[in-house]
């Protein structure tokens, strides 16, 4: 366990003191305010535990590496921990170990456990409080007795602290409580006032802050109101998501290209999990471990999934949670039937060995592979914004040079960065910057007297083209540039943020 838990570790230090995107330097720029306005994040729709525990971090440090850390890596190495703990207790110690290691080699889970969002700390905390759930006095058979020992006051306890962790930490958090109702009510209705109790408490300490959540539900809806095409950004579509959830699962963040090696892995998982699937249906009786991560797996994401035909909340991200349960579950069925192929067993047919095994195989070779193609390729990667904000800085004047960007606001990156940069060079003077102030231009006249007094005392303008796509779809900026005299002499490139247009007068 501790090989794999410093494998863990090893895996997710590289790219963690990468560039913070978008929403990693919305996130830090939050956290970072004043402790009094940390609760002060309608715009952001997630709970506050994160901005918390980011804000205490940064007394310290605020660099990347160590905000990624406190926030994510830790999370994440402690999500393995539990993962392969509760393999251990469910069914085997080998279970725990092989589910720990693909968890551990997961290119999706290592690239979350280095994004400063709330993804790898509620993924956490539904580990843990499956972990605690399941160390409640069992019952046979999902037959509980009438007379059998009820949890102690201690287990309730830690049980109510990490879902009210998880609650505070993800908005989608209450879909793995419903699993875990639903698992006790089928396995200790005789305990149910003793847990019924504890979800009621749980509930009550997400009372508080029920109007702060209420008030991001409008903010959220009057933003999907006024920039069509943002649902398409934050979530699926209902017939894409369940399939990409799996598909992101198994092959991680690379895109899903018709490429002959995703072609060939796709079918081997198929055949695989059919022909696994088919012995499983003809035993005919499920081992009462494996329920526990089947409802821990279908009702979160069927829940999620749902509910994003009203809210658009799903993503593979988002549901991150369910991964643990995943690895758990192809575990337990590669040992079960890997041990029986070495002491047969001839009431399991052979294919079902080799599927469980060529299952197991294929999974771990995609996350080797995935893992090698993030650290290697750069459109794999997170936005370089600390390196283009290098490269504007070295190349432009302050003095002479405008930063334009269609938004309400400059971009959280661009702000971050050149905040630090300030920090560490206190003669330097910041860009000015320039906003459309508006989520999205409508027409011509939105603002052209601020941008013909702003672009008069300029010699060059540098224009964003992120996310203009969506807050000028008619592209009506780039066109009041040439009106007032610019000419676009060059372009700036990085991966994965776009083109930074070049604009200068014409003389």
């Amino acid at each position: 366990m501790w090989l794999i838990l410093l494998l863990a570790v090893v895996l997710r230090i590289p790219q963690l003191n990468g560039s913070f995107w978008l929403d990693e330097a919305a996130q830090a720029l939050e956290s970072v305010r004043p402790l009094s306005q940390q609760l002060q994040i309608a715009e952001d729709f997630q709970p506050p535990l994160l901005h918390l525990i980011i804000h205490f971090a940064s007394q310290l440090s605020h660099s990347e590496w160590w905000l990624r850390t406190i926030g994510a890596l830790i999370p994440g190495v402690i999500t393995i921990w539990a993962t392969i703990t509760i393999g251990a207790k469910l069914h085997h110690p080998k279970t725990g170990l092989l589910a720990g290691f693909l968890l551990a080699t997961s290119p999706f889970h290592i690239f979350y456990s280095q994004e400063l969002r709330p993804y790898s700390l509620p993924t956490l905390f539904a580990t843990l409080s499956w972990l605690a759930v399941l160390t409640w006095p069992p019952t046979e058979n999902w037959k509980p007795k009438r007379w059998r020992q009820f949890p102690t006051v201690t287990q309730l306890l830690v049980f109510v602290v990490l879902t009210s962790a998880g609650l505070f930490s993800s908005y989608l958090y209450p879909f793995v409580l419903l699993g875990q109702v639903t698992y006790l009510w089928f396995s200790h209705r005789t305990q149910i006032f003793a847990w019924g109790s504890a979800v009621i408490m749980v509930a009550l300490t997400f009372v508080p802050w029920l109007p702060s959540f209420l008030e991001q539900l409008r903010i959220g809806g009057e933003l999907r109101n006024s920039l069509p095409g943002w649902d398409t950004v934050v979530s699926l579509t209902q017939l894409k998501a369940l399939p990409l959830v799996a598909a992101k699962f198994v092959f991680g963040i690379a895109p899903l290209s018709a490429t002959p090696f995703v072609v060939i892995a796709a079918l081997l998982l198929g055949c695989s999990t059919l022909a696994l699937t088919i012995a499983i249906i003809h035993r005919k009786k499920l081992q009462a471990s494996i329920w526990p991560l089947l409802i821990w797996i279908g009702i979160p994401l069927l829940s999620a999934w749902l509910v994003s035909f009203f809210i658009p909340v799903i993503q593979p991200k988002r549901v991150l949670f369910i991964l643990p349960a995943c690895y758990l579950l192809l575990a337990s069925f590669t040992n079960k039937y890997l041990r029986a192929t070495v002491r047969p067993n001839l009431s399991l047919p052979l294919v079902t060995h080799v599927a469980a095994v060529t299952v197991f195989v294929t999974v771990l070779v995609l996350n080797l592979s995935g893992v090698f193609s993030y650290y290697t390729q750069p459109q794999l990667q997170r936005e370089n914004w600390r390196a283009l904000f290098t490269t504007i800085e070295q190349r432009f004047s302050t003095n002479d040079t405008l930063v334009l960007f269609s938004f309400p606001d400059a971009f959280a990156p661009w702000r971050w960065y050149q905040h630090e940069f300030l920090l560490t060079h206190p003669t330097a003077q910041a860009f000015n910057t320039l906003s459309t102030g508006t989520l999205r231009i409508e027409q011509a006249a939105t603002f052209p007297t601020q941008l013909e007094q702003a672009v008069e005392k300029y010699n060059t303008v540098l224009v964003f083209e992120y996310l203009r796509d969506l807050t000028d779809p008619n592209n009506i900026l780039l066109p009041q540039l040439t009106e007032l005299g610019l000419e676009n002499t060059g372009v700036i490139e990085y991966p994965n943020i776009g083109f930074v247009r070049i604009y200068e007068h014409r003389y």
